[in-house]
This record gives C-alpha cells, sequence and structure tokens, in this order.
C-alpha cells in the first residue's frame, strides 16, 4: 500500500517518535479479530442468519465458529466475496470503517481529503466514515489504516451506527405503484359471496373463467380474489376464489412516508365479543362492527366487568374494571399514544428490494385490585394456636384472582399520498390479579424490521419506568399489533405484547410455646396471609417477590407478503431473567417492609434460674422513716445471679405517701405509711421495705 508522508525529514522524525506513523502506533490492550467482530456486528444487528450453506469464501467453511455470521453478514452486505476476508486477522481501522459503513447503506461520499489511503480497496467507505462523523482523522488529514482498533471503541462505533440505523426518518413522501399489466380483474357483477366456503355467484350472462380477478367489497372497500375454478349451471356460474397475492397484481411498489398518527382520522372497528377469553395471547376477532371515524367513547359489560374505550387524535385509552364487592374493586388500562410510523418499501416484480416499518409510540400501563383487610372479611385469628393458622387460613381463603384477555378494538389509519395504502392496528389487554396491587407503567416503544438485500433484521428499543406496591401475583400486558396495508394485502406486520408480571412466594414461619421454629410456604396470597397472622405473635410471614418486564415482537406473520417471503421472526426480549422490574432492590420482605436477608429463626429459650439463699438477697433497709420531703435510699446488698442493676425495678405502692426512682432513692410525700416493692423485670425475685412518714423530724 502506497504511504503518503511530509518530504520534510525533521517533521518525519517527529512524526515517527510520537507514534504517528501507522507501522509505529502502539497496539491497544484489548482487540477483536475480524471473525470475532463480524460476530459482534450479527448479534447485536440483530440480523438473521443465512440459510444457504454455500461458502461465500473457500477459507471459511461450514465447520467454522465464524461461517454463521460470517454468511449472514454477506447476505446483507457488509462483507463481499470480492474482498478477501481473514477471520484471524486483527480489526483495524480500515475493516472497521468498511463494515460500518456497509452495514448502514450509507451512500458514498467523494469530497473529502484523506492522505493516506491512496489507492486503498476501501476508499470510498472510508472516505464516507470520515465524511458522516463516523470516525475521524488526525490534525495532517490522516486516517491511519492500518492501526488497530480497540474492542471497546469499536463496539461503541457499532453502537452508534446501529442507532443511526434504529432511528432513520423518510426522507421523502412517496407512493408509487405500477399494478401488473397481465392480471386481469373482471368486471362482471357478484351476485352472492360465501366468505366461509370462498365461493361467489355470477348471473348466466357474465362470462367468468379461472385465471381471473375479482373485486368484492367488504366493509366499505374492495377486497380482490383469484379464481381458481368455475362451474356452470342453468341459472349462472360459481367461482371458486383464493386471496389475491400482491406478489402478482403489484408489478413495482415504492412506499416511503413517515408521519404522527390523528387517531380521530381513523375508522375504528369494535372488538367487543360475548365472552372474555381467558390465558390466550390474541383473539381474532368476530362478529365486528364498523364504528364512525371521530372521537367516540365506547363502553359494554362482558360477564360483569365494564369494558370501554375512547379515542382522541393523540391515541386510544381502554379500560377494563369490575366492582367485586363494597371494599373490592379490580381496575386495569392501556394508553396507546404518540403513534409514529416510519416506513420505506421498494418492491420490483414481487421481489422485496427494501423493505423498513419502524413504529414509535408510548403505552402506559396501571393495575389496580383495592380489597378491605382479610381480617374484616374472615375475622381474627390472633389468638389461634400457630399449629393450627395454616389449615384454617386455607379453609378460610375464597379464591378470587382474576386472569383476562380482552380483545379492544380495531384500528385503520390511512396513510399520506395513497388512499388505499393503511395502517392497520389490534389491540388488547391481558391482565392477571390475586390480591392486593397497585401498579403503574410507562414503556417508549420502537419497535419494527429491516429487509435488505433479501435478509432482515430487527428493531426493538424500550424505555421503562414502574411504580408499584405489589402484595399479591400479578400481571398486566398490553398486546398491540401493527400492519402496513395496500387494500387488502398485508405488506408487513409487526406485532407486541408489553407490560410486567410480578410473582410473591409466601413463607409462614410458626413458633410454639418452647420458641420451636417451623417454616411452611403457601400458595396464597402474601397480602391474605400477612393480613391473617396480623396480631399473632407465633406467626411470622416473609415474602419473596420476583417482579419483572415482560416484551415480545413478532415480525411479519404467515399472512403478510413479507412472512411468505421468510422474513417471519418472533423474539423473546425481556423475561423472567433479562428484566428485573426493580433491578438492584432488595426483594425480601418482613412485616410488609423490604429487608436485606430473612432474620425470622429460632427464639432463645427463657434461662431457668434457681433462686439464691436469703442472705444473698439482702436490702440495705427493710424500713424506713421519714419526714415530708425527706429522702432515703433502699437497695440491695446483692443482685441475683445473671441480672443486672437495670434488671431492677421499685414501686411504691401509695405514691401519695412515698415516691420512689429507679435508683431506690424514696422521698416522703405526706404522713402515712406505704411499701416500697423492689423486684426483678421478669417478676423472678420480689423483696419489700415498709415506709412510715411522719411529721416533723424522724426520731
Amino acid at each position: 500500500m502506497r504511504r503518503v508522508f511530509r518530504p520534510d525529514l525533521l517533521l518525519l522524525l517527529l512524526a515517527v517518535m510520537l507514534g504517528v506513523s501507522s507501522g509505529c502506533a502502539k497496539e491497544p490492550e484489548e482487540t477483536l479479530l475480524l471473525g470475532e467482530w463480524i460476530s459482534t456486528v450479527i448479534e447485536k444487528a440483530g440480523i438473521e442468519s443465512a440459510a444457504g450453506n454455500v461458502p461465500y469464501f473457500l477459507n471459511i467453511t461450514q465447520d467454522s465458529q465464524y461461517f454463521t455470521p460470517v454468511q449472514a453478514a454477506t447476505d446483507w452486505g457488509i462483507l463481499s466475496p470480492d474482498y478477501p476476508f481473514d477471520p484471524e486477522q486483527k480489526l483495524d481501522r480500515r475493516w472497521t470503517a468498511f463494515t460500518l459503513v456497509r452495514l448502514a447503506g450509507l451512500s458514498s461520499e467523494e469530497n473529502l481529503p484523506i492522505r493516506d489511503i491512496g489507492s486503498d480497496p476501501f476508499r470510498k467507505e472510508i472516505v464516507t466514515a470520515a465524511a458522516r462523523g463516523l470516525m475521524s482523522t488526525d490534525k495532517n488529514g490522516c486516517f491511519h489504516p492500518e492501526d488497530y482498533i480497540s474492542a471497546k471503541e469499536a463496539e461503541a462505533l457499532l453502537d452508534q451506527v446501529i442507532s443511526y440505523m434504529d432511528t432513520c426518518h423518510a426522507e421523502t413522501g412517496k407512493a408509487e405503484i405500477k399494478w401488473n399489466e397481465d392480471a386481469e380483474i373482471t368486471r362482471a357483477e357478484v351476485k352472492a359471496f360465501d366468505k366461509e366456503t370462498m365461493t361467489a355467484r355470477f348471473a348466466g350472462d357474465d362470462r367468468i373463467s379461472p385465471g381471473q380477478y375479482v373485486a368484492i367489497p367488504e366493509n366499505g372497500s374492495d377486497v380482490l380474489y383469484h379464481i381458481d375454478g368455475v362451474t356452470d349451471d342453468p341459472e349462472g356460474q360459481t367461482a371458486f376464489l383464493e386471496p389475491a397475492s400482491a406478489d402478482e397484481l403489484i408489478e413495482d411498489l415504492d412506499l416511503e412516508n413517515e408521519f404522527t398518527v390523528d387517531f380521530t382520522q381513523a375508522e375504528i372497528t369494535d372488538l367487543f365479543q360475548n365472552e372474555i377469553q381467558t390465558e390466550t395471547s390474541y383473539v381474532e376477532p368476530t362478529n365486528i362492527h364498523l364504528m364512525a371515524a371521530r372521537p367516540l367513547t365506547r363502553s359494554t359489560t362482558i360477564n360483569g366487568y365494564t369494558v370501554s374505550y375512547s379515542v382522541t387524535a393523540a391515541g386510544i385509552r381502554a379500560g377494563v374494571s369490575r366492582k367485586l364487592t363494597d371494599h373490592e374493586q379490580v381496575t386495569a388500562e392501556l394508553e396507546l399514544c404518540r403513534l409514529k410510523p416510519v416506513y420505506r418499501w421498494k418492491m420490483q416484480k414481487g421481489k422485496v428490494e427494501e423493505g423498513y416499518l419502524r413504529l414509535d409510540f408510548t403505552t402506559l400501563e396501571s393495575l389496580r385490585f383495592q380489597s378491605r383487610h382479610a381480617r374484616q372479611k374472615y375475622g381474627d385469628l390472633s389468638k389461634l394456636d400457630a399449629a393450627d393458622f395454616p389449615g384454617t387460613i386455607r379453609n378460610l381463603f375464597q379464591d378470587e384472582k382474576t386472569v383476562l384477555t380482552v380483545p379492544l378494538c380495531e384500528v385503520k389509519v390511512p396513510l399520506p399520498d395513497l388512499p388505499m395504502l393503511y395502517l392497520d392496528i389490534v389491540l388488547h389487554l391481558k391482565m392477571y390479579v390475586s390480591g392486593r396491587v397497585e401498579l403503574a407503567l410507562s414503556q417508549n416503544h420502537r419497535i419494527g424490521m429491516e429487509i435488505h438485500n433479501q435478509a432482515m433484521r430487527p428493531i426493538s428499543e424500550h424505555d421503562n419506568k414502574a411504580e408499584a406496591s405489589i402484595q399479591a401475583d400479578s400481571g398486566l400486558t398490553g398486546g398491540l399489533q401493527f400492519g402496513l396495508n395496500l387494500q387488502n394485502f398485508k405488506l408487513a406486520d409487526v406485532s407486541a405484547e408489553a407490560g410486567a408480571k410480578a410473582k410473591l412466594a409466601t413463607v409462614m414461619h410458626l413458633y410454639d410455646s418452647e420458641g420451636n421454629h417451623t417454616v411452611t410456604q403457601t400458595d396464597l396470597p402474601a397480602d391474605y396471609v400477612s393480613d391473617m397472622a396480623e396480631g399473632n405473635g407465633n406467626v411470622l410471614v416473609c415474602t419473596d417477590m420476583n417482579a419483572y418486564w415482560i416484551s415480545s415482537l413478532n415480525l411479519n406473520s404467515g399472512g403478510t407478503l413479507a412472512g411468505k417471503l421468510g422474513f417471519g421472526k418472533s423474539i423473546h426480549l425481556l423475561d423472567e431473567k433479562s428484566g428485573k422490574l426493580f433491578p438492584g432492590k432488595r426483594t425480601h420482605m418482613e412485616n410488609g417492609h423490604f429487608v436485606d436477608h430473612c432474620t425470622r429463626g429460632s427464639r432463645p429459650r427463657k434461662k431457668e434460674r434457681q433462686k439464691p439463699d436469703a442472705a444473698q438477697l439482702d436490702l440495705n433497709v427493710y424500713s424506713l422513716i421519714l419526714a415530708p420531703d425527706e429522702t432515703g435510699t433502699v437497695t440491695l446488698k446483692v443482685l441475683p445471679e445473671g441480672y443486672r442493676t437495670e434488671d431492677i425495678r421499685y414501686e411504691s405502692l401509695d405514691p401519695m405517701i412515698a415516691s420512689v426512682d429507679g435508683a431506690g432513692n424514696v422521698t416522703g410525700i405526706s404522713e402515712g405509711s406505704t411499701i416500697i416493692r423492689i423486684h426483678t423485670d421478669d417478676e423472678v425475685y420480689s423483696m419489700q421495705c415498709s415506709i412510715t412518714v411522719r411529721n416533723g423530724k424522724k426520731e
């Protein structure tokens, strides 16, 4: 490779001393091999592994640990068989620029002079990386392409590029479509259509034939079907239909735009059904009813639950609530707002050349179950023997947990520039609660996918915040499905389920009269057990909480064009292992308060003490005669074995005659007689002194 140096010898020597030349650059402490770098790029970008088994590089065969990431990188265009690739070579600045520019698909820049790259084969990518500000040259305009780059710096640059890819904007609003001229759409009038049997009836004078397409009105728009077969009868023709395929009808397609959704311009379709579904992630809508495309509020009652949603320009707010008793109510809400789709879709002759669908939006979710204390409902068990406690509360408990999945509504949002292009949104809400809980979630989402060179990568970023008071098992998720549609053709879709779940393990510590300790775990709600144990000193309750975010992403279902072309994928993003709701915080609770660790254990037994001989219990005096306001002192000559001075208590049986303080100092108050009682705090020992108070001086 040709190097460019200043001809001045002094400057050359200075450059060498300072380590500027690439040959003298200090190697970073931690570097990456090219194979490791490509593996990191593919993993962080989420690019799908290549399906092909034919190696792009003869030196990287199927038994190589780098085979899969190298194949995927070549499919995307990060690598090229035109340039030799050695996975054991150390990563330098040249290869970093080359791979990152091609990963992001940045257009080439030629207007930045760089002095030391000459005719470098990666010259375009190096200039582009420097011109875009991704990488830099030194003050002399040199890039130092052969310098090794540290793993930390390379991965920081990779994060920048992925963030750029995940937040790119549509440059222009564009909607161009070219239909397949060979596709024949019949003008014959449909007399009857049965969607279950996928058959249509035509009059006898309208001649149709297999291979044609027919437009059938559905929900205010025409849906195209392919005529697969035809039978004739005296009254006309019956056509056997199948859904039309976008890749057959569309020759070329070029779409690009971004905008913020105004929900008042959308068509809202009710998904309320006759019953609430349980334990399902998505419920296919039936018997839907088209609503007016204006701000609205809808409400219905299903199995005792009030289900409602309201629509404003900014978003949709939906809720489920039910009053169980005068003191118990459960409510859950899901709000979708600030929805901004960004899409770019290029297709030629049924092949997706470039696809990009990203949705930025915010969800607000809340779950609240209010209930009175269990003792108010079931009674006071504070005097119950600890051994009988678990069985008693089990028999009393009434299982009131709620598990619901409620389909809410479907929203059809028209997209700019092309009337037949629209975004389809389906919402559902899922909740689970078994006791008192207050949960509020705020989540900013960026989800979607990108298709490039017949390879795909997901887009998924989430910013989560939570406020919670959790005393029982609970869960709340919102389900959202977004589809990019052209007429009745679904080009791509993205569905997400996001929320949180909490599991509480309840443990009872039971004590007998001797202080012996047994541990019993129960599946009963923690708030219920804690309430019932309140006031019972022989039953102590501990709770361990495991609260975590739930987030999953499904890209391109089977009914979409992208899904049929093999770009479908399901991803679990956050779960019990990876998405702690309160990272770093304590999770063990005692008496409703978080502690570092469990402190429950066997109680110390009281020590049996033998009373000493009477001589050991002598007082300094056994009687005192005092005048009013006169003082005297009563003390023990010897403390009982195992006791301290602070364990001794003094009390006057008639404080109006004489008073005594904690040190045994007695003060006369008024004429009369009383007793000063001296005892240990555990009442094992007790002695007394007679006090007489007389007017005038004592004799």
